[in-house]
C-alpha cells in the first residue's frame, strides 16, 4: 500500500468493506493517476517534435534558397540573350553496331538529329492584344429617375418604388391587378 496513515482516520478501525472500498478508490486514483502522466508525458513529447519539425523546415527553406555563386549572363552585347551553341553536328547520326568483315551484314543504329535550341527576346506588335482582346462592353445599363421606373413597373404590370432606408435605395415591386 502506498499510504498508511500514522493515526487513524477514525476512532474505531474500519470494517472489512470499508477496507476494500478503501482499496478499490486507491486502485481507480493510482490508475488515474498513471493515465494524466502518460497524457503529460505524450504532450510534450508531440511538442517537442513540433518544435524539431518547424526548425527543420526553415532550415530547409533557408537553405534551399540560396542563391549560387555563379553569375548569370542575362544578356550578350547586342542586348539580346546569348545564342546557345549547338552541342554537336546537325543531321542524324549513324553508328555502326558492331565491326564485322564486309561479306557479313551490318547492322546500324540511326538517331534523331540534334536540335538546336536559339533563345532570344522576339518584339511584339504594340496592337496586338487591342486587336485580339475581346472587347469590353457596357451591360447596357442606363441610368433613370425614380419617376421613369415607376412608369416602366406600372407598363410592365407591376406596381412598386424606391424606398430609402438609412441611405440606401432599395427597389421594391408586386405584381399589381390590370384593370
Amino acid at each position: 500500500m502506498l499510504y498508511e496513515p500514522s493515526e487513524p482516520e477514525s476512532p474505531s478501525e474500519l470494517s472489512a468493506a470499508g477496507r476494500r472500498r478503501r482499496e478499490a478508490i486507491l486502485v481507480l486514483a493510482t490508475s488515474h493517476a498513471n493515465r494524466l502522466r502518460r497524457r503529460r508525458s505524450a504532450l510534450r513529447v508531440t511538442g517537442v517534435a513540433a518544435v524539431c519539425l518547424c526548425a527543420a523546415a526553415l532550415a530547409f527553406a533557408l537553405i534551399g534558397t540560396r542563391p549560387s555563386n555563379r553569375p548569370i549572363e542575362v544578356a550578350g552585347p547586342t542586348g539580346l540573350p546569348p545564342a546557345i551553341p549547338s552541342p554537336g553536328p546537325v543531321g542524324p547520326a549513324v553508328l555502326p553496331v558492331a565491326m564485322t568483315p564486309p561479306t557479313a551484314t551490318t547492322a546500324y543504329v540511326v538517331r534523331p538529329a540534334r536540335v538546336e535550341v536559339t533563345i532570344t527576346n522576339l518584339r511584339t506588335d504594340p496592337t496586338l492584344v487591342d486587336r485580339l482582346a475581346v472587347p469590353r462592353t457596357v451591360g447596357g445599363w442606363e441610368t433613370i429617375s425614380t419617376d421613369e421606373l415607376l412608369r416602366e413597373l406600372h407598363k410592365s404590370g407591376l406596381s412598386g418604388g424606391v424606398v430609402v432606408r438609412q441611405g440606401k435605395p432599395t427597389v421594391w415591386f408586386s405584381p399589381s391587378a390590370r384593370e
